[in-house]
């Protein structure tokens, strides 16, 4: 299992967004992660899927904690490369592309039915095996982050794939503090 160490966070009610150190790799590396902690047990949630429904958060308090962060510093970039974002994209229902792009987002699964006309902003990894997503319904005002991987040896994997392939983590997203940067940015074009 990761091991990581704390180094700042944003709180509003049970959801956190974490700045944390990853341990248990050589070399450590720092990442971002949303957390969410379940009021009945006081435990984080692990997975991604649960209760029969991806992880969701209003769009408004995901832009609201993003720019607290990003004012503390979870945000900046201090050289580390494990895991930097190399090239994003912005799949829009509005662009001509939008049935090719989405497939490489959404999960054949029937959970995905909220998702089906989103806008999603896909970061790809320098290592090019891991794809970190923003996906955001404006028809429901909510929002998702999740990984994707073509990483075989990775072992959390749910069943579900994208039409290009690629593997839905079962665990919560973390992502390079970058991919966060990307995400906010567009956040803000669109609803500023």
């Amino acid at each position: 299992m990761a091991e990581y160490h704390r180094e700042d966070l944003v709180q509003f009610d049970n959801i956190k967004l974490v700045r944390q150190n990853r341990t248990d790799l050589s070399p450590n590396y720092s990442c971002v992660s949303w957390r969410e902690t379940r009021p009945s047990s006081g435990t984080n949630r692990r997975f991604y899927f649960e209760q029969g429904a991806y992880w969701r958060i209003p769009i408004s308090r995901a832009l609201d904690m993003m720019r607290q962060a990003k004012k503390k510093g979870l945000f900046d970039d201090f050289g580390n490369n494990i895991g930097k974002i190399s090239e994003n994209f912005i799949i829009d229902p509005r662009n001509h592309d939008y049935s090719d792009m989405i497939g490489c987002v959404l999960v054949e699964s029937p959970y995905d039915d909220e998702w089906s006309q989103c806008v999603a902003v896909l970061c790809v990894q320098s290592d090019k095996m891991w794809r970190k997503v923003m996906m955001l319904s404006f028809d429901t005002g909510n929002a998702t982050f999740r990984s994707l991987s073509s990483c075989n040896s990775y072992r959390f994997f749910r069943n579900e794939m994208t039409a290009d392939g690629w593997k839905l983590d079962q665990a919560m997203l973390d992502a390079h503090p970058t991919a966060f940067l990307h995400w906010l940015e567009y956040l803000e074009s669109r609803l500023l």
